[in-house]
């Protein structure tokens, strides 16, 4: 695994990688769908409150 450094990198990171299981048919669709859906629900927080910090 590679860190950025920065979480909502981070997470785009992650959201990049488990598309890539799926394409290569190492994830079903169910897994996928679950963890697009709870990398998604991540990024909103986190553009959420890094918006708040500007």
């Amino acid at each position: 695994m590679v860190y950025l450094g920065k979480r909502q990198y981070d997470i785009e990171m992650m959201e990049y990688e488990v598309t890539e299981l799926f394409k290569h048919n190492i994830l079903d669709r169910e897994v996928f769908a679950r963890a697009r859906s709870i990398l998604k629900q991540e990024l909103i927080k986190e553009q959420r409150k890094n918006s708040s910090l500007n």
